[in-house]
């Protein structure tokens, strides 16, 4: 439903369905800017995975305390 179009009658906002719609994002559109944003560390897929943006992306250590107390639960 386009944001042109007012919602369905019988509700204040229309639907959940209709809403959610307005609001989703096929995957491949926001691929190319994400890999323009991160700066990956690790290995990976180059065609996922950014290598020379200004956002440094790694894998936590497992020797980090933060990540051993997430990774216990």
């Amino acid at each position: 439903m386009p944001l042109s179009e007012l919602p369905p009658r019988g509700s204040r906002f229309g639907s959940p369905l209709v809403l959610s719609r307005v609001h989703w994002v096929r995957p491949e559109m926001v691929l190319p800017f994400f890999k323009r944003m991160e700066s990956y560390a690790g290995e990976g897929d180059d065609a996922f995975r950014g290598r020379e943006g200004p956002l440094r992306v790694t894998n936590p250590e497992p020797r980090d305390p933060l990540f051993a107390t997430i990774s216990r639960r």
